[in-house]
């Protein structure tokens, strides 16, 4: 119960990549990424199978980057997080901010730079807003969240099937209405 309902599921412990979008940082080109996340290490769990997956408290990521900040975590988009790291954090110098996500055309792009969760098909940061919950047998329990998946990705229907990514219920209309004006 505590593998598949704590450390599995994203709520309140995050991996590192949820801390990564949430902090806006693109991992893969962030060279002081790992001193960036060494600021949160108070926040990291330390819990039953702690030694097996990395996983940080949100709450306590949020505290930390208050008192580092002055201001809430949620209120900054990524480029001002990472301008905020880089003036805050000594010897950091060298992050980047992730693009938002986009068609390989470059046709139809999401806008928002406020991450605070991963495209489950892509496995990109990606702001909520912008994407459809994931389809799951159970529904989260309150302390969990649910996925999301993009519209980029559901553009391309193969990958999700083989993954069994689906538009969760609630969302298919917001995915009929935006499928539709692209069609238009």
């Amino acid at each position: 119960m505590i593998l598949k309902d704590l450390i599995y599921a994203k709520g309140v412990l995050i991996n590192e990549k949820y801390l990564a979008s949430r902090l806006g940082i693109d991992i893969e080109n962030s060279p002081d990424w790992e001193k960036v996340k060494a600021s949160f290490a108070d926040a990291k769990y330390t819990g039953v199978f702690s030694d097996g997956w990395d996983r940080w408290w949100m709450y306590k990521v949020d505290n930390i980057f208050e008192v580092l900040s002055e201001t809430y975590l949620s209120y900054l988009d990524a480029k001002e997080k990472v301008s905020l790291f880089i003036d805050i954090l000594d010897d950091v110098e060298n992050i980047n901010y992730p693009e938002p996500i986009e068609t390989q055309d470059g046709t139809i792009k999401n806008y928002s730079y406020r991450y605070w969760t991963m495209c489950k098909a892509l496995k990109k940061p990606m702001d909520a807003k912008e994407g459809f919950k994931v389809y799951t047998r159970q529904e989260p329990k309150p302390w969990q969240e649910y996925e999301y998946v993009s519209f980029q990705a559901l553009l391309d229907v193969e990958p999700l099937r083989d993954k069994d990514i689906r538009v969760h219920p609630l969302d298919k209309d917001k995915f009929n209405l935006a499928y539709s004006k692209l069609q238009s």
